[in-house]
């Protein structure tokens, strides 16, 4: 059965049309007959001049020169939070960019980047440049008249010794051998101000092996502390190198003064030795003579009160003449040797000025400097001047590779351990209620810093 027709299909643009195409043919295209209820309006108009209210007595709302950027930047391309563009139009380019959240966050990155850069500049960078300058201006002007000058000699003091060669530390033995005999360390000891315990308990925590390692004390080993003829005892046990401190110094001096004066001025152990007793007849002599003795001596400390100081007396009094032998023989400046990465080593107790050979060193300004003046050079123990440790660092900077050298020193609890490139400094106060330290050095250079607190929470009560 066939389907029906669609009238439609098939049906050309250009067949003939039908009547009813053609029924409205007969009425005018825009005839007012078609739309009677709607005027013809007046081709002249405009639909805003029908508007009655007064929108033209607001300048703004027809201001022919508001820009079209609102039509040219639709919403949807904004960010919620971002300013209006009637608040920024008037500004300059620049300014009207921070309309934009991504501006604002660049813009808020490179002003911390500036603010970065120019603290960098002046807090690290430009300290560090006036500083090489005027070292550069120092040594530039240097005429080494200190320390030409001839010093001289004092018969009671060592002024530079060298170490023994069998010290040295030496590398693991390729060959294998025992293990006690496979390496030799140098541990280097800061000042002990008599602090004997804490002296055994750092020995221990970096397990000293007497006869293999050898021990050096950076001066200052007495006074202050509680224990201070110990401490020398401990050192001498060990057979401990050592080098003379502005303490020792002091002690050393006031026992010599002491001794200087033509009645003999016993120490304590005399007044309290039976050796003593042999030179009377009995036991009240003795006794007498004692008494006077002790009479003498505190009239002669009362009358040279001005000359030494008696708190260096009263420690003088305290060791044995074997103690103070050692103390004696203690050097100003101890010439350590080679050793790998640090060149030559030397170890003294306050600082060495660099570029002055070791014997024409002043051992007062070796004992006691901190800082030195860079015009003159001079070394002084205020600290007004340079950092003498600063200048000795950057001194090696600049000579030869084989001619650099490395200084540990102590002296200096105010600064406290020091460690840089070519100069150790290893003052932590332990009798002040710090830390005792040792710098421990291995056969191939390596170096490790060893510390222990001090027993005492506070420190100790200075003794002498």
């Amino acid at each position: 059965m066939a389907q029906p027709r669609n009238p439609r299909e098939g049906t050309h643009i250009y067949d003939k049309p039908r009547d009813y195409d053609h029924q409205y043919d007969h009425l005018p295209l825009f005839s007012s007959a078609a739309y009677p209820s709607q005027p013809s309006p007046n081709q002249s108009d405009h639909l805003i001049d029908r508007v009655t209210n007064k929108w033209k007595e607001s300048s703004s709302l027809h201001d022919d020169s508001s820009s079209s950027y609102d039509d040219d930047y639709p919403d949807y391309y904004r960010e919620k939070d971002s300013l209006s563009w009637e608040d920024t139009k008037d500004l300059i380019w620049p300014l009207s960019m921070l309309r934009y959240r991504r501006a604002r966050r660049i813009m808020l990155i490179y002003i911390l980047l500036l603010v970065s850069v120019y603290i960098w500049w002046k807090w690290y960078l430009r300290p560090d440049w006036a500083e090489t300058k005027v070292l550069e201006q120092s040594f530039r002007n240097r005429t080494d008249d200190w320390g030409r000058n001839a010093r001289p000699d004092f018969a009671d003091m060592v002024q530079v010794k060298t170490l023994d060669e069998r010290f040295l530390p030496r590398p693991t033995d390729p060959k294998g051998g025992p293990k006690d005999k496979q390496q030799n360390r140098l541990v280097i000891v800061g000042d002990v101000h008599g602090c004997r315990d804490e002296l055994l308990a750092l020995l221990d925590k970096v397990k000293f092996r007497a006869g293999n390692d050898h021990l050096i004390l950076t001066g200052d080993m007495i006074a202050k502390g509680p224990d201070s003829p110990g401490t020398v005892d401990v050192a001498r046990k060990l057979g401990a190198s050592c080098v003379r401190g502005n303490h020792e110094d002091r002690m050393l001096l006031a026992y010599n003064a002491m001794h200087s004066h033509h009645l003999p001025l016993p120490l304590h152990e005399e007044l309290e030795s039976p050796d003593h007793s042999d030179d009377h007849d009995d036991d009240d002599d003795s006794a007498a003579a004692a008494d006077t003795l002790a009479r003498d001596r505190n009239a002669i400390d009362e009358e040279s009160m001005t000359h030494a100081d008696f708190r260096a007396r009263r420690l003088a009094r305290s060791f044995t003449r074997p103690q103070i032998a050692y103390l004696q023989s203690c050097p100003v400046i101890l010439r350590v040797g080679l050793v790998p990465t640090m060149g030559s080593v030397t170890v003294v107790h306050a600082g060495l000025v660099p570029g002055v050979p070791l014997e024409r060193m002043d051992p007062f300004q070796a004992m006691n400097m901190r800082t030195v003046d860079l015009g003159t050079h001079v070394p002084s123990e205020d600290r007004r001047g340079y950092p003498w440790e600063r200048w000795w660092n950057f001194y090696q900077k600049k000579v030869a590779a084989d001619k650099r050298s490395t200084v540990v020193y102590g002296h200096d609890s105010k600064r406290g351990l020091n460690i840089k490139r070519w100069s150790k400094g290893l003052d932590s106060g332990c009798v002040n209620g710090g830390r005792l330290t040792a710098l421990v050095i291995r056969g191939d250079g390596r170096q490790e810093v060893v510390s222990v607190k001090c027993k005492k929470q506070g420190g100790y009560k200075r003794k002498a």
